[in-house]
């Protein structure tokens, strides 16, 4: 049985509130960053952002240790450790190219952008180290780029913050007793990157319990494009939870209306 993929999916949703946000948080994201390396007591913080999560604001970064990645979640008010899980990401390559650390990247950002940071990640560009750092003011957020061996500030612009693409997993599923049940997993697709296969049931999605295929769904496209998002699930008799990066919907099924099997998210 087939259905075109449902309208809800496809529909822009608004960015995140910085403004909001930003006015919970009693310490900067620069600080964050030596916050979180005092609870890992080592490791390369590659990733920072303020987040919502369950309600609750955050500060959540993945710091690379070895081929591990210990992700470390803080209260924007207290500083207090919201979770700290290890995940198996191996981002080693990028952390020993990076000569310049996060902390860095962010100061020397602020002296080219006002206002306050949002985000920072540490990537690499053409094998060389590359942190792009987002600065918000004033409801505009500006996209800075810093040399990730030398800190240098190398480019600046605006960041539209318009609607953004749904998330997706790459599954194709259908509702059984106790959440969804993946029948297929997409090839090269998040789900499949994460480790999820067919025949696992996904129970819950950032703490929201998933009864039904559309649950799901919509769970995931209220997430957005390029969200973390941290999936619950059953194998078996085991119970396990995977962080999972959603994909965009592809460009196809949003201009021409492919169809999908019911069920695909």
């Amino acid at each position: 049985m087939k259905a075109l993929l449902a309208a809800a999916l496809l529909v822009g949703l608004a960015g995140p509130d910085y403004e909001k946000m930003l006015a919970e948080a009693k310490y900067s994201l620069a600080e964050a960053v030596d916050k979180g390396l005092k609870e890992a007591k080592d490791g390369v913080v590659i990733k920072v952002q303020l987040e919502k999560e369950k309600g609750r604001v955050i500060y959540t970064m993945d710091i690379a240790q070895g081929d591990k990645i210990l992700e470390v979640n803080l209260d924007v008010k207290d500083g207090s450790v919201v979770e700290r899980k290890t995940e198996n990401d191996d981002k080693s390559g990028v952390a020993k190219a990076a000569k310049v650390g996060l902390k860095q990247a962010i100061e020397a950002s602020l002296k080219k952008s006002e206002g306050k940071a949002v985000s920072a990640e540490i990537k690499l560009k053409a094998g060389k180290p590359e942190v792009e750092v987002h600065v918000f003011k004033e409801g505009k957020l500006t996209g800075v780029t810093v040399d990730g061996e030398k800190g240098d500030v190398t480019g600046s612009k605006e960041i539209k913050q318009g609607p953004k693409k749904p998330g997706i997993m790459g599954i194709q599923g259908e509702a059984v007793e106790g959440g969804v049940q993946i029948r297929s997993v997409m090839k090269d697709f998040p789900a499949e990157k994460a480790g999820l296969k067919a025949d696992d049931i996904v129970t819950a999605v950032n703490g929201k319990k998933v009864k039904n295929v559309d649950e799901l769904r919509g769970i995931l496209a209220e997430a957005g494009e390029g969200s973390k998002v941290k999936v619950e699930y059953k194998r078996g008799d085991k119970v396990a939870e995977v962080a999972v990066t959603l994909a965009a919907v592809p460009e196809e099924d949003e201009e021409e209306g492919e169809e999908e099997e019911e069920g695909g998210k």
